[in-house]
């Protein structure tokens, strides 16, 4: 069980990225994109990360930076409950 939960984790991810404006036009649909100062932040699973970066040099995005703080089993349990909790 508790490697099923590892597997299901996710990692947050912070993009230093220019233009920004373009990166929220192909990905504003797919993934929940923040805007913090002058970077986009988002959550994908870990094993996203490379292939994101390389879509996004593909489009001729300049990515400057690439920030990934993984969640702990804790902060997932967090969010799981808490989303469960939102839903009763």
């Amino acid at each position: 069980m508790v490697k099923d939960l590892l597997a299901a984790e996710q990692t947050d991810l912070r993009l230093l990225v220019t233009p920004q404006g373009k990166v929220i036009e192909l990905l504003g649909d797919k993934l929940n994109l923040v805007i913090e100062n002058d970077w986009v932040k988002t959550t994908v699973p870990p094993n996203y990360v490379p292939a994101l970066v390389k879509f996004l040099v593909g489009q001729g995005i300049e990515v400057h930076q690439v920030v990934q703080k993984q969640q702990s089993l804790e902060e997932y349990f967090i969010a799981v409950t808490k989303q469960e909790a939102d839903n009763v």
